[in-house]
């Protein structure tokens, strides 16, 4: 499988002041730059499946590494940000590709 695609996966690190305060909104780490992927829309099964847990999702991401994705990360493609839902082997155990289930964040 090709992948088209190149993603940002960034992670939200909230910074403390002198006093021990946080500061003024969360600052965004860049945690893989540039990364291959394959970005598409999530499939009706899949959307039904996180549906049943309450959580939505609108895409899916397929990524060629293990990345070990949480759900404090998120995705930047293009001016999309995604939120990282789940994430899991695509190929049955083989290994050779993943997928995170992600839904679109509307910033302000």
């Amino acid at each position: 499988m090709n992948l088209p695609h190149t993603v940002d996966v960034v992670t939200q690190i909230k910074t403390r002041d002198r006093y021990g305060g946080i500061k003024k909104g969360p600052t965004e780490v860049v945690v893989y730059a540039d990364e291959p992927a394959w970005v598409q829309p999530a499939g009706a099964v899949e959307v039904e499946m996180y549906e049943r847990r309450n959580m939505q999702i609108t895409h899916t991401i397929y990524f060629k590494r293990d990345l070990n994705l949480q759900p404090d990360h998120s995705i930047r493609y293009g001016g999309l940000l995604f939120e990282v839902q789940g994430f899991r082997d695509a190929t049955a155990g083989m290994g050779v590709y993943w997928k995170a289930h992600v839904s679109e964040v509307v910033e302000p």
